[in-house]
């Protein structure tokens, strides 16, 4: 080979090898954050070192932390994925017949003329058009439609398994589909064609095989805990766990039952901590709508109501819809991530507030609040700090009933506006008047808009010919405060 065409090549590998070095892992992060660079450690029980393309940064990240997609493509590449047998799914019809039964099956051809037929564990049904009255397309498990042979037979012919890593695999799905015994065959099968494949992983199997096919009733009480979590069945899940403990209390799969269980709490606090960002807000709003539609109550306790006890209700609502306990409600609340931002205006009730109306909360986050107090070098100067915020928010509130106690007597008094407002302004009263004073929701941001009575400008100009002078009057709308008041939240 001559130099020209060597050194050709040799760049080609060059820059070959480049491009795979800068391709690197794009891993994205549960908290929307996508990272670009090189995988240099993995550890399949905690999670990857990444290298940063970007700033050559290394970051440490577990598991818990990256997309589960993710997680499991890099996982798999490792060699560790596939490991646990998931439920296999299959698209099929559910038929509502004549009679109001229900069957489910995956139809197949028929040559009878009026005739739908349905496969279902191994046998094939036929139903006259007359008969069905809907069809519904639904995802179930594999079992409910499909034998397992017939499934081992199916999947056996595609995959057409030579190495261990195709028999370890097989096994796998024959696991997800309780085949157990020729799940047993294939795990022997890989540890026989290599017994270097994962060994301590396919001897785990094996026992567990051997285990599952000796304890049958409580390996499928198992497998109904599991069918119960793809499901998102929580409570009847966890009702299964007791179920399962109590009655097979000396099982060797006892060490099973308290990973499952673990992961049915797991999956069930995640799957709530997303599912609480928009039922908080749609019960919020028919708990305030509620109240606002009740006109008997006074406008006083209507928004003392709001400030102090609705969350409460929200909260007691969605216990009994998850079937959680309040605090745990409560927690899931507060340590909420995401979800979009809100926005509601108290309209022509901003007079309600009086001069607060116009104010802007405080910048300062709790965080520096806190600093702020460490920074504080002895005992005497914390309690001054204290004692000037009581001092700070007694005048605040006397200079907010002051400037109501001002305004009332022009236009509408509050308990005119609340008795005569429709339900929809009552209600958003509420809601704003929530948002900013339960301490239950951030503030994202508080703005301004023109009264639209008097343009913004609290008051209406006229000119008497008569008297030949200027005349003000207040605006009956905003009281002189020129402004609706619009809160952003989440």
């Amino acid at each position: 080979m001559n130099k020209t065409l060597l050194g050709i090549l040799l760049a080609v590998l060059l820059v070959a090898l480049l491009a795979t070095a800068a391709s690197g892992e794009i891993i994205r992060l549960k908290n929307g954050v996508e990272l670009h660079g090189e995988l240099i450690e993995f550890n399949a029980e905690q999670g990857v070192t990444v290298k940063r393309f970007d700033n050559g940064g290394v970051i440490t990240l577990r598991w818990e932390h990256i997309v589960e997609a993710d997680a499991n493509a890099i996982k798999v590449a490792h060699g560790y994925g596939g490991l646990e047998a998931e439920p296999i799914l299959v698209k099929a019809k559910r038929f509502l017949l004549a009679n109001g039964d229900y069957v489910i099956g995956v139809p197949v051809e028929s040559d009878r003329p009026g005739v739908v037929t349905l496969h279902r564990l191994g046998k094939n049904y036929p139903y006259l058009h007359s008969q069905v009255k809907d069809v519904e397309t639904v995802e179930v498990e594999a079992q409910e439609v499909y034998t397992a042979q017939e499934l081992y037979d199916r999947e056996v012919g595609e995959a057409m398994p030579e190495t261990a890593l195709d028999h370890f695999k097989l096994a796998v799905f024959c696991e997800s589909v309780a085949y157990y015994d020729r799940a047993l065959e294939h795990f022997q099968m890989a540890l026989e064609l290599d017994p270097l494949f994962k060994p301590d992983v396919v001897a785990q199997k094996i026992s567990q095989m051997e285990v599952k096919k000796g304890e049958v009733d409580a390996t499928q009480l198992l497998n109904e805990i599991k069918n119960r979590l793809y499901k998102k069945q929580f409570e009847r899940a966890l009702a299964f766990c007791s179920d399962f403990a109590e009655t097979y209390p000396d099982s060797r799969q006892m060490g099973e039952l308290e990973k499952l269980q673990a992961k049915v709490l797991t999956k069930k606090t995640e799957f709530y901590q997303q599912k609480i960002l928009t039922d908080y807000f749609s019960y919020l709003d028919i708990i305030a709508r509620k109240v606002a539609s009740d006109r008997e109550i006074k406008i006083e306790d209507a928004l003392a109501y709001a400030r102090d006890e609705m969350g409460d209700d929200v909260r007691n609502k969605l216990a009994g819809l998850y079937v959680m306990a309040e605090e745990d409600i409560e927690a899931l609340w507060t340590n909420r991530k995401g979800g979009r931002a809100r926005t509601v205006s108290y309209g022509t009730g901003t007079f309600l507030l009086g001069e607060e109306a116009k104010e802007v909360p405080e910048a300062e986050s709790e965080e520096n609040k806190e600093e702020e107090e460490e920074e504080a070098a002895t005992v005497d100067e914390k309690l001054k700090k204290k004692i000037e915020a009581i001092k700070k928010e007694r005048a605040k509130q006397t200079k907010s009933r002051r400037s109501r106690l001002q305004i009332d007597d022009i236009g509408q008094s509050p308990e005119q506006w609340w008795r005569n407002g429709d339900t929809d302004s009552r209600k958003q009263i509420l809601v704003a008047y929530y948002a900013e004073k339960s301490g239950d929701m951030k503030i994202v941001r508080v703005r301004f808009r023109k009264c639209r009575q008097c343009n913004g400008r609290g008051w209406f100009e006229s000119f008497s010919v008569n008297q030949n002078e200027e005349k003000k009057d207040p605006c009956p709308i905003c009281k002189t405060l020129a402004i609706e008041r619009i809160v952003t939240y989440k």
